[in-house]
């Protein structure tokens, strides 16, 4: 590793590369302070690239797991879409007591009610 931390040039190390030219001199200090200080940083950043790639690969995953989970209602829904309805029963207009007069008027209740849900958007 510390083949891949150089140490920071001097002032005098710089002047000595480009020519003792002061403003080559301060844009080659501007540089290096820039680019951090060495394999420390190229250590973090690269850290930092894993932990975004961990998370771009559970993005991923979650992602499509939430595709399949849409794919699997859309069928079931066009499966729904597709289904016969049923009819009600008819209701048999022969019973005469008054207890299966009620539960006639209440068959019919449910049969309209059950009507008004099969046609309801």
């Amino acid at each position: 590793m510390s083949s891949l931390n150089p140490r920071r040039l001097t002032r005098q190390q710089i002047a000595r590369v480009v020519g003792n030219d002061p403003e080559l001199i301060k844009a080659f200090e501007a540089l290096f302070s820039v680019t951090g200080q060495g394999a420390d940083d190229i250590v973090t950043l690269t850290q930092l690239v894993d932990v975004a790639q961990q998370s771009a690969d559970t993005a991923d995953a979650r992602s499509t797991s939430a595709l399949a989970t849409l794919d699997r209602i859309a069928s079931a829904l066009e499966t729904m879409a597709l289904a016969p309805t049923v009819e009600p029963a008819p209701v048999a207009e022969t019973l005469t007591c008054p207890t299966c007069a009620a539960v006639r008027e209440d068959l019919a209740a449910l049969a309209r009610r059950v009507s008004d849900l099969e046609t309801a958007p």
